[in-house]
């Protein structure tokens, strides 16, 4: 009798100690999550405020690329003048090549300053410092609709490859590409993932109009261009922050070729004439559901449009 109560004796506080230690465990997860949100806070805040101050660079990268009379930027009087100024002189000193040279490379410094920190920006997401939806409420569409722009200030392509509308005859075509720096392979690497990042937030979020979402999901699909996004990013993310993180941001990219129901229809958007289901996201894991609830969205906006 004396053996089987030492026994459940000791069972008893073999017990009372697992529960101890497991409230322990609990305790030091919660408190391990809390300290690891307060500090996604304050780098997310330090990010942010870091972006305010290149805003100006920013902007005169923007100029440097879509010319000194793009009214979509956010620019001042003065960074226009100045910006039209040397495009300008350049232009009217066409046999003072090294002139000409050493004032664009003038520029290559503030164009450096906003891609090194965009490359930040995209080692801070693929080392799962920042989330997705962090770095995108700190960068927004302003920046994520100006992916051609990126890739030719990180230096993955050339002006006239990323704008091949230019006129070819123009000094300015021949000197551009001075500005930027196109042996940073790796850094080139993360900001094109990051570009995809942003996109597939803008995809998800519905923060352009339904038309150009549809047009870039299928260029991703029919160029496979998709495909290579979301190889690059593994490889990237993988020795970063493990295969699990790198499989995430993967499916993330995903939002840019299948887009959600909501940001195609819901609100105020634009209306579309027509959208293959192959664009959207299935609706319950049924494509037959997503062409039917598609019809009836579009039907209800040819009615809305007959009211009006």
């Amino acid at each position: 009798m004396q053996d089987v109560t030492k026994f459940f004796n000791t069972q008893a506080a073999a017990n009372v100690i697992a529960i101890v230690a497991a409230a322990i465990a609990i305790a030091a997860f919660w408190a391990a999550r809390r300290t690891n949100n307060a500090a996604r806070v304050e780098l997310v805040t330090d990010v942010r405020r870091e972006w305010e101050e290149h805003r100006h660079d920013w902007a005169t990268c923007l100029l440097l690329y879509n010319g000194a009379d793009d009214y979509y930027v956010d620019a001042s009087i003065e960074q226009r003048e100045r910006v039209h100024a040397l495009l300008a002189n350049i232009e009217g000193n066409p046999t003072g090549l090294t002139a000409n040279i050493n004032a664009v490379r003038a520029e290559t410094r503030t164009v450096r300053r906003v891609m090194r920190f965009l490359a930040y920006c995209g080692r801070l997401v693929l080392s799962n410092r920042l989330s997705c939806d962090d770095i995108y409420n700190i960068l927004g569409p302003d920046v994520a609709r100006h992916g051609k722009a990126i890739r030719w200030l990180c230096g993955s392509a050339t002006m006239r490859e990323s704008m091949p509308y230019m006129d070819s005859d123009t000094e300015w075509s021949h000197m551009a590409d001075q500005i930027t720096e196109w042996s940073y392979f790796n850094e080139q690497e993360v900001i094109l993932a990051l570009i995809d990042i942003l996109w597939s937030q803008v995809s998800k979020n519905g923060d352009f109009g339904p038309d150009s979402l549809i047009r870039v999901a299928q260029h991703k699909r029919t160029t496979k261009s998709g495909l290579d996004g979301r190889r690059r990013i593994r490889r990237l993310a993988r020795p970063r922050s493990g295969i699990l993180h790198a499989w995430r941001l993967s499916r993330e990219l995903k939002y840019s070729e299948r887009l959600p129901f909501d940001s195609v229809f819901a609100g105020n958007r634009r209306h579309v004439e027509q959208i293959d289901p192959i664009y959207l996201r299935r609706t319950l894991g049924s494509s037959f559901l997503t062409r039917r609830r598609i019809e009836r969205a579009l039907e209800l906006q040819r009615q809305a449009s007959d009211d009006d």
